[in-house]
């Protein structure tokens, strides 16, 4: 478990360095020919960041089942579904279908 505990780390990590490469557009993206260009990294941005709510509630979820700690667990099993709500509400709404 401590393996997977470390592996969470590096992916949570990981997702920082691009969520921080993400703010950054609008002070690189200045240009009026990359105005169009805003929404969409907008859109990337916000899925990043409910992967990574999605990807820190995993990682806790999974440390509160190892401490059989019953609360935690439904606490975090709860952030993880609405996470994943989360982001099949956004698919829907880009994709503009029913999922």
């Amino acid at each position: 478990m401590i393996k997977a505990c470390e592996n969470y780390d590096l992916v949570i990590e990981k997702m920082h360095k691009v969520i921080k490469g993400l703010k950054i557009h609008p002070k690189i993206l200045t240009k009026p020919e990359h105005k169009y260009l805003h929404p969409v990294f907008d859109k990337i941005l916000y899925n990043a960041l409910c992967n990574l709510d999605l990807i820190t509630a995993l990682k806790y979820l999974d440390l509160s089942n190892l401490a059989r700690n019953y609360f935690e667990m439904n606490f975090f099993a709860r952030i993880t579904a609405l996470s994943c709500f989360e982001i099949f509400d956004n698919t829907n709404r880009n994709l503009c279908k029913s999922i």
